[in-house]
């Protein structure tokens, strides 16, 4: 299957340059190849479109990696909000209460997440790991401290979001584990 997407691939690829460098076609004529140059690219895309329309594969993948650029953007950004919540309580915690602890605990757990945010920004698989230990642990510690004093905030608040941004990486690591053995599966059959 991976061939055939890189055959239709390099197909458009090569009718796209042809395109664009060839006026001499019958059906395009010089002024039209100014008005579609490359530096105007929704424009260039609309015509190429028209006369080579993409095979619906390579619309598919291209779907595909839209969708997954949006979600990792918005684990990016949940992990970084929470990073920088549990960072600010650190430092509100020795401001309030004098507990260098909980500036240790906030600075450690929210670096950790702001880490992992920008990891999952770059594509690196190991953010969603570095992530979900981070918050399983978060989760554990102010959960004990919320069920042991009964008051929700801070401790309730940070172990609720912690709890979200476990199951949330928790999925997106599966999910990031199923497509990189899907990839290894079909880089293993065209060796």
């Amino acid at each position: 299957m991976i061939s055939s997407r890189r055959t239709i691939t390099a197909l458009y690829t090569i009718l796209s340059l042809l395109f664009l460098f060839q006026p001499s076609f019958g059906f395009v004529s010089q002024r039209r190849i100014q008005d579609i140059h490359p530096t105007n690219s929704v424009l260039f895309r609309k015509h190429l479109d028209q006369y080579f329309p993409r095979p619906p594969l390579l619309l598919q993948s291209q779907q595909q990696e839209q969708e997954d650029e949006k979600t990792r953007k918005q684990t990016a950004l949940l992990n970084a909000g929470v990073g920088a919540m549990v960072w600010a309580g650190g430092i509100a915690g020795l401001i309030r209460k004098g507990s260098k602890a909980s500036l240790a605990a906030g600075s450690t757990f929210g670096l950790v997440l702001l880490a992992s945010a920008a990891l999952i920004r770059n594509r690196n698989a190991i953010g969603y790991k570095m992530a979900g230990i981070a918050s399983f642990l978060l989760t554990v510690v102010m959960g004990k401290k919320y069920f042991a004093s009964g008051v929700y905030m801070p401790a309730g608040f940070i172990a609720t979001l912690a709890v979200i941004v476990f199951v949330y990486n928790g999925v997106d690591t599966m999910v990031a584990e199923e497509s990189s053995d899907d990839d290894g599966e079909t880089s293993t059959k065209t060796e």
